[in-house]
């Protein structure tokens, strides 16, 4: 009873058999157990010095046993939710995500700010108070009946809110048992569905007056759009004309009323349109008491009020990318943002990262444009604002193509212009040429045509695939690779040290007098001319007697005058090979054939399909297919590997050959021990320049 989850799970064989037949038990009783139903209320403060009770969040800890029997009760209620949700409703629904609401609110505000003519429009944003604590149980039990929850999951329900027994926590000791007559508990794997259905009601009681057409609601695309919820946040759409206001009334007065919540006045506001009258402004105060909201704020400011000196410059770059970057990133996901405030964002963290404000201008010692580059690459991989908002909105585009006729779509293509291709920032990335280059033709008839995205691997989309193909397209790769510095075992203020010396970027004299600074160039030191780094650490006499000191062999350790370098390329000159002996191992033919660009794994799929294709030609029935590329065998035997897989119509075609042996078996094999295919590859290099197809009918590769 008292163990958690881990010692219940560690435990499990002693444990285990007990506690299902106890949960056994709950299901066929439809009751719970008084004692599974007790929890301790820890209060969390929510600001630095809470004064008052209101200042603290509970959060209730349930038995472990009354936690498995809430997660089964909400599997039983997620068809519910699937079906009976509106698409109102942006929270706990498979398949929505947060950011699709605010693409529509978005979408609407912007509609309200370009009206003209008399009549104007209002948003209310509504903070409910105390959701969890005051919601009525009749309420909820009637909302999921309603809904459709079958009788015995909803005594059961019935039972878990109603045996519930509170002890709160306070400084160390638990108070006397407090039992609830209302309310449902944060911690409760079910509570926030079943506040999603209780929330449904209000969709109800607003449905209502909008068919009645007292609430007049926005339009888009043929759908009426009277308002968005996200849990307990609450927006609403409406005219300003007095049958809108007085119906916003009524809805709010009818769902409060039988639900036992209430509205936190103080934190809710409205919103007008430009063109609202005065009057009506004034009448809608007056029967909706919420205070008039201005435009929102922004938050570019937040940077700068950080102290920047207090910070060393590595820890200066993890503030930027934990806070500022994950701030604007919130908001990128759904606007696009005009190219002069993404310069303006990268402006503040550049100033930041260097110490640079308003009124100190500070040396900025490393290109911008290479610090924004990945980590992999030896870079800080800070995101360049612009990029990192196109490659989320690129994340909306690919979600329109796969949700057609959702409101969010409609709303989405209607608002950005996505849905012709021909958007100024989106268009190019995917263009119908893209598209085309990006399909192997005629390697799967018999497979429906599926939207891959080609910069991963798993044909998968993702913002960081996205945002790293977008600065691929415009800065060429480095040949020259840091990315060891980042995984030395040392502080980050030393890593960064490091990055710095290495790209000779300290403010040393010689730096300084590049940039256009009026000092010498002598080493203050020894007073001989600096020229690079290197003296500093390795060639002044100074240097060297402290190395002598600390019994360092300096020309040992360190290699200031010697860049690690590492090469390498998405592409490599593909062409693919493949021998084909008998049973005693003899050769009987074989070919080369130059594929052009691609990845190795791409040409060792083609050679084992080219292979069986001239297997089968051959007349061959018994076939074991050796390739020195495991993966190209993983991928061909997973039959796990997604459809999605950029390569799939290859492994599709290396798999219809299953059907047209007698047997047919994959190995994987070392290049070594395949001499005859290693020489062929020799071979397959020379016809690059004519790019034919070579069959090697005339070397002799047997052993």
């Amino acid at each position: 009873m008292g163990f958690n989850l881990v010692s219940s799970i560690k435990y499990w064989d002693t444990v285990g058999s007990s506690n299902v037949n106890h949960i056994q038990e709950v299901f066929s009783s439809l009751s719970i157990n008084e004692e599974w139903n007790q929890t301790m209320i820890c209060l969390i403060p929510k600001i630095q010095c809470p004064s008052s009770i209101k200042n603290f969040r509970p959060i209730s800890l349930c038995t472990t046993i009354y936690k498995i029997v809430s997660k089964i009760l909400v599997k039983r209620l997620k068809p519910i939710i699937s079906s009976a949700i509106s698409f109102n409703q942006g929270a706990f629904n498979p398949g929505r995500k947060p950011t699709d609401n605010v693409v529509i609110a978005q979408d609407l505000v912007f509609r309200f700010q370009k009206k003209r003519g008399q009549m104007g429009w209002m948003l209310i944003k509504l903070n409910l108070e105390k959701t969890y604590d005051k919601i009525n149980w009749k309420f909820l039990l009637d909302a999921l009946q309603f809904f459709g929850m079958p009788l015995d999951s909803l005594k059961l329900i019935h039972s878990c809110l109603s045996t519930v027994k509170h002890q709160i926590l306070i400084n160390g000791e638990l108070s006397g048992n407090i039992c609830p007559s209302h309310g449902i508990h944060q911690g409760d794997p079910l509570s926030p569905y079943l506040f999603i259905i209780a929330m449904e009601m209000l969709t109800k009681c607003i449905d209502l007056e909008v068919s009645k057409g007292k609430w007049k609601a926005p339009l888009v695309k043929g759908i009426k759009i009277s308002h968005l919820l996200y849990v307990d946040d609450v927006l609403l759409f409406v005219k300003t004309d007095r049958n809108s206001v007085l119906a916003v009334k009524r809805a709010l007065e009818t769902f409060l009323e039988i639900s036992g919540l209430s509205v936190n006045e103080s934190k809710s506001s409205i919103w007008f349109s430009p063109n609202t009258r005065e009057d009506e402004k004034v009448f809608a105060a007056r029967i909706l008491p919420y205070k008039h909201s201005p435009k929102p704020g922004n938050y570019l400011d937040k940077v700068e009020a950080w102290k920047a000196p207090m910070l060393s410059k590595a820890s200066r770059v993890t503030l930027i990318k934990s806070i500022s970057v994950a701030t604007a990133n919130y908001y990128m996901q759904s606007l696009p943002f005009p190219i002069s405030i993404c310069k303006e964002i990268d402006k503040i963290h550049r100033n930041f990262l260097w110490g640079s404000n308003s009124e100190r201008k500070k040396l900025h010692l490393v290109n911008w444009d290479v610090i924004c580059r990945n980590k992999r690459s030896g870079r800080l991989g800070i995101p360049k604002s612009h990029e990192r908002n196109l490659a989320f909105l690129t994340s909306l585009y690919w979600r329109t193509l796969a949700e057609k006729e959702s409101v969010w779509e409609k709303v989405c293509t209607a608002r950005m212009n996505l849905s012709s291709g021909k958007n100024s920032i989106l268009g190019e990335m995917f263009s119908k040429r893209k598209f085309i280059d990006a399909t192997p033709f005629g390697a799967a008839p018999n497979l429906n045509d599926i939207r891959v995205w080609k910069f991963d691997p798993r044909g998968v989309f993702s913002v960081q695939s996205a945002y790293k193909a977008i600065m691929s397209s415009k800065h060429r790769s480095s040949v020259t690779n840091f990315g060891w510095i980042w995984k030395l075992s040392c502080h980050l203020r030393q890593k960064f040290f490091i990055w710095l010396c290495y790209r000779d970027a300290l403010p040393h004299n010689t730096n300084l007098v590049r940039r256009g600074i009026n000092i010498n160039a002598y080493c203050p030191r020894c007073g001989s001319l600096l020229k690079s780094i290197e003296h500093i650490f390795k060639s002044c006499p100074i240097s060297i007697k402290f190395w002598d000191l600390a019994r360092i062999h300096v020309t040992s350790c360190l290699h200031f005058a010697v860049m690690r370098v590492v090469e390498f390329s998405h592409l490599v000159i593909a062409d693919n090979i493949a021998s084909i002996r008998d049973s005693n191992g003899n050769w009987v033919m074989g070919f080369s054939k130059f594929l052009g660009g691609g990845t190795i794994l791409y040409a060792e799929l083609w050679a084992i399909v080219y292979g069986l294709d001239l297997a089968y030609s051959a007349g061959g029935s018994k076939i074991v297919v050796e390739s020195d590329s495991l993966s190209a065998i993983a991928l061909i035997i997973d039959l796990n590997t997604p459809v999605s897989h950029h390569l799939f119509p290859i492994i599709s075609r290396c798999r219809s050959f299953l059907r047209v042996f007698e047997e047919i078996n994959f190995s994987h094999k070392v290049r070594e021990v395949n001499f005859c295919a290693d020489a062929l590859a020799k071979y397959g290099v020379k016809l690059v320049r004519d790019r034919g197809v070579g069959v090697a009918s005339a070397l002799d590769c047997n052993d």
